[in-house]
């Protein structure tokens, strides 16, 4: 199972002790994306885009191999829509839930 966890800045990564300790438990890769990076920050950076998808992504071509879920804001899930829909993953293989700050 591989998340890929998108923020602006590392302070702002909630969970981010608990997700730790579920890496072993459930086999889990955690890909952060950072907008803004420390300056010894060393992972993905900018924004998910399709290099990071390419890299964290199992073999995408072949439909029915895996479930994408896509959560958060819509400017995000649209670009994040978008690629996916250009790479040529199959939407039956994506589903989103769409929030918006009240």
């Amino acid at each position: 199972m591989t998340l890929i966890y998108a923020n602006k800045e590392w302070d702002q990564v909630t969970f981010r002790d608990e997700l730790e300790q579920l890496k072993n438990k459930l086999n889990l890769n955690i890909v952060h994306v950072l907008e803004k990076v420390p300056l010894d920050w060393l992972r993905e950076k900018g924004f998910i885009n399709q290099e990071i998808l390419l890299k964290s992504l199992p073999d995408f071509k072949q439909r029915n191999r895996m479930e994408i879920f896509i959560f958060g804001p819509a400017p995000m899930m649209n670009a994040v829509k978008k690629t996916l829909d250009h790479m040529g993953v199959w939407s039956g293989d994506f589903h989103s839930e769409r929030f918006d700050l009240a």
